[in-house]
């Protein structure tokens, strides 16, 4: 078991983690129109608050 944890930044990171909450929201919702799907992912995001931001 893996015991340890790896932060990383940069929107090349977080792309995947995107998409798979996308996919498992359109799953459950296929359908959701794009703009409220939007909305939801606005909804539900935290700003990262430690550290510079980077533009990748």
């Amino acid at each position: 078991m893996i015991r340890s944890v790896q932060y990383k930044t940069g929107s090349s990171f977080a792309a995947p983690h995107v998409a798979g909450i996308l996919a498992r929201l359109l799953s459950q919702h296929p359908n959701l129109k794009r703009p409220v799907a939007k909305a939801l992912l606005h909804e539900i995001a935290s700003p990262w608050e430690s550290g510079p931001q980077i533009r990748d």
